[in-house]
């Protein structure tokens, strides 16, 4: 690895600010595509579970989704340096792998770099702002 990979690896600690208040978005901007995949549907299963079983029985089904949605954004807070940097030393890797062409791990790490800036506008978007807007017409 090089040495700014090195020095960000030694720095696993730092909290993600910006995952404590958006952390599905998080994930999209980042790239990890697959991690936002799981803890989306997770996140998704048991909140459709909660409000159709506890439902029934009693009316705390929200607090228990509005629980679920702190102890991710928190552990996203809290890890998610750690899980990026460790996603990015394993595709670093994987390229490093593929290709023994420098100039070929440069074009393939720089391709496969970066962030998604149009993905999480338009999750945010579809999931955050639209439903607000419809209860706001709906209570009209």
């Amino acid at each position: 690895m090089s040495d700014s990979v090195d020095f960000y690896m030694s720095n696993k600690w730092k909290p993600v600010i910006i995952a404590l208040f958006f952390p599905f978005e998080w994930l999209l901007w980042r790239k990890l595509y697959l991690y936002f995949f799981f803890i989306f549907v997770g996140y998704n299963l048991i909140s459709f579970i909660t409000i159709f079983s506890v439902a029934l029985l009693t009316n705390d089904n929200i607090n228990l989704t509005i629980f679920i949605s702190m102890i991710i954004r928190v552990l996203l807070f809290v890890y998610g340096k750690k899980l990026y940097l460790t996603f990015v030393s394993k595709k670093i890797l994987k390229i490093k792998a593929a290709y023994h062409d420098i100039e070929s791990r440069k074009n393939n790490i720089q391709k496969s770099g970066g962030i998604n800036t149009i993905l999480p506008v338009v999750f945010f978007l579809l999931f955050t702002l639209l439903p607000a807007v419809f209860s706001l017409v709906k209570s009209v």
